[in-house]
């Protein structure tokens, strides 16, 4: 039994603590929260309470919350309650830093609900390492006089703040960030200020947390990567014992944790290996080694960069010749390291301050023997991979093509309760996609509809089949024209969603001369950060802001965003990872586009639409012009993933009429 001044309620004497629990929940949303000015949304309560009811009963639950129905408040009561009644705290696991910091920040969601309930919360954060300064380089920037704006500034922050969290300095940007902040590859084995090292104190603080303990999947991960190596070497694990999980933004829970428990390397991670060797003061033929492996290492990542890896795409490796005879080298050598490495440790005792050169070494090791292995698309896949700039350093990946296994193993089979959270997990009705990559052979599943008013704030425009082209002969040109004459009718206003990089690039440069005095400003990502980004399409109400990862994780209320267009169907693109699900389903009998392209391309879509109407003020178009669906035995699947309720045309002489009724212009 809990002790009592634990619960955040009154329980008298003999009275049923499960009954009472429900009555608090009630209170909550029925009460305290509305009169905070928090509306009743029913869907939200019903959501709470199921949420609850799986907590209590340790089950596994898959909740779809619809847009606007507050599945962060439904889960939060459930959670800390949950605590209360088990004194361990519950994981909160996000898909981003930005959520995380959503959950925690002064103004953020944990601190409403404790205003509304009138309680304290113990809800803390586990960031990523990279999330705090490093107190070594903090001195280091101390030593030399810097022009850089804000620096001299952030250093006074940096020498006075208790936990050195990004979340306390929410104004700096990344580039001036990158000058305090801890990096992966850092050397802290002989640290000479490890005593105040702000990510150690961190770790400390929050695995103190009473009620929550907020992370991100990737950090979730980690931990289940790392808890027993940590165990053995007489280490914590990242997370302390916790009694219940909560995915939110499940939905990218598959790709966030095969990165987490996959390899990566970059020629930049191994040339600093390099580095770090040499600054041990080595023999000389260790040293003509190491050079040698150098050489060798930027000869793979120049056979890398012929591959012309697309940005943001998972570009399959194509083994050579020239390849395999240079990662076989790479390979040899990389052993003659380790055995070098080992005598000088003999040699000079130097055991305990090496430990992230072997982990780096180990790592390299473990990628080149899947790259030389000649089954490895059955339990791993491999990829190139390159940020948005063409100049990104390229990134070798190597991860497991399915994340099942540890999933049942070390997520879902503790007895524990695990609850899955988005608003996006289902393919109309069905969970199956998400159940199968996840491993949830025995989960319930609910979804809760969006209580927002589509019939009178949302326009869906999709043009007529003999009015256009099918996709596939569609030119760019084509797009271009049409995406100007949308953006002309909502004058501006819009958020323009592409599949891939490499169309949104050629349509740009048809837009580029197509609409030369264009009255609007053009954002394109990739020109800048998407921070930046953000901030100016929203400040500048009338801009447009073009895309290709912007179909999830962005949120703009108001007048900014009054049009989403998708240019394409989000369909998957022939990735390693996806390749290997269709060769599982073609084994399996089963048809890949079915099971694999279709549920894939269908949440995606879902997931962009919901761009558009973010509160119950927002107006807006979605206007589809990939109607390569029509006719198709998916195309009600595709029509059914727009907001429910909402208006339908493929007329659009009749779309600023409707825009007009829908009083969008009106918010301009």
């Amino acid at each position: 039994m809990p002790s009592l001044q634990k619960l955040p309620f009154q329980l008298s004497k003999g009275e049923d603590i499960k009954t009472r629990s429900q009555q608090w929940i009630g209170d909550a949303f029925y009460e305290k929260l509305p009169h905070l000015g928090f509306e009743i949304r029913e869907e939200q309560i019903y959501a709470a309470f199921q949420i609850y009811k799986s907590l209590v009963k340790k089950e596994k639950l898959l909740v779809e919350a619809g847009l606007g129905c507050g599945k962060t408040f439904a889960y939060l009561i459930g959670a800390v309650l949950h605590a209360r009644l088990t004194q361990r705290p519950v994981v909160i696991s996000c898909g981003s830093n930005s959520l995380v910091e959503q959950l925690l920040h002064p103004g953020g969601d944990i601190v409403k609900l404790m205003e509304a309930l009138n309680i304290q919360i113990d809800a803390r954060a586990a960031f990523e390492s990279n999330q705090y300064i490093c107190a070594r380089k903090v001195q280091l920037q101390k030593r030399f006089r810097t022009r850089k704006a804000g620096l001299k500034d952030l250093i006074k922050w940096a020498e006075t703040t208790k936990l050195g969290c990004r979340l306390e300095v929410p104004s700096v940007g990344d580039e001036l960030w990158s000058f305090v902040q801890w990096e992966e590859g850092q050397d802290c084995g002989d640290c000479s200020v490890e005593y105040r090292c702000p990510t150690r104190r961190a770790r400390e603080h929050y695995r103190k947390a009473t009620d929550i303990i907020v992370c991100t999947h990737s950090y979730f991960f980690r931990h289940i990567r790392t808890k027993e190596i940590l165990k053995e070497q007489g280490n914590l694990p990242l997370l302390p014992s916790y009694s219940a999980i909560i995915f939110d933004e499940a939905h990218l829970l598959e790709d966030s944790a095969r990165r987490s428990l996959g390899e990566v390397l970059t020629l930049n991670f191994l040339l600093k290996t390099f580095d770090r060797i040499l600054a041990r003061g080595i023999r000389q033929s260790f040293a003509l080694l190491l050079e040698e492996v150098r050489v060798k290492s930027i000869e793979m990542f120049n056979y890398f960069e012929i591959q012309k890896p697309q940005p943001l795409q998972k570009t399959p490796l194509k083994m050579s010749e020239g390849l395999t005879a240079c990662i076989k080298s790479l390979h040899l050598m990389m052993n003659d390291v380790s055995e070098q490495l080992a005598i000088e440790e003999g040699i000079t005792n130097a055991q305990n301050k090496n430990q992230l050169i072997w982990a780096s070494l180990s790592s390299a090791e473990q990628t080149f023997k899947l790259l030389l292995t000649e089954n490895q698309d059955r339990d791993h896949a491999i990829w190139l991979e390159r940020g948005m700039d063409k100049d990104d350093e390229i990134a070798l990946w190597a991860a497991p093509s399915s994340v099942i296994n540890v999933m049942q193993e070390q997520v879902l089979s503790g007895g524990l309760p695990v609850i899955f959270s988005s608003a996006t997990l289902a393919q109309g009705s069905s969970f199956d996609y998400t159940q199968k990559i996840l491993g949830l052979d025995d989960a319930n599943s609910m979804q809760v509809e969006s209580p927002y008013d589509y019939a009178n704030q949302c326009l869906v425009y999709i043009p007529d089949k003999n009015k256009m082209d099918s996709h596939n002969d569609r030119s760019f040109q084509q797009l271009a024209q049409q995406i100007i004459e949308l953006i002309t009718v909502s004058n501006g206003c819009s958020l323009v969603l592409f599949r891939d990089v490499a169309t949104m690039n050629s349509v740009r440069n048809k837009i580029k001369k197509i609409a030369v005095n264009a009255p609007w400003n053009l954002l394109w990502e990739g020109d800048a950060s998407t921070s930046h980004l953000l901030t100016e399409f929203i400040e500048d109400v009338t801009s447009v802001l073009f895309g290709v990862t912007f179909w999830e994780g962005i949120s703009v209320v108001g007048p900014s965003l009054s049009q989403c267009i998708i240019t394409q169907l989000p369909f998957p693109m022939d990735d390693p990872i996806m390749m290997v699900k269709k060769q599982q389903a073609n084994a399996a009998g089963l048809d890949p586009f079915e099971v694999v392209d279709l549920p894939v391309m269908l949440m995606k879509l879902k997931q962009g639409t919901g761009r558009l109407i973010r509160s119950a003020s927002d107006r807006g178009v979605i206007s589809c012009v990939d109607i390569s669906f029509r006719g198709t035995n998916y195309e009600k699947e595709v029509l059914g993933t727009f907001p429910s309720g909402a208006c339908f045309t493929s007329d659009l002489l009749r779309v600023p009429e409707i825009i007009d009724s829908l009083s969008i212009n009106d918010n301009l």
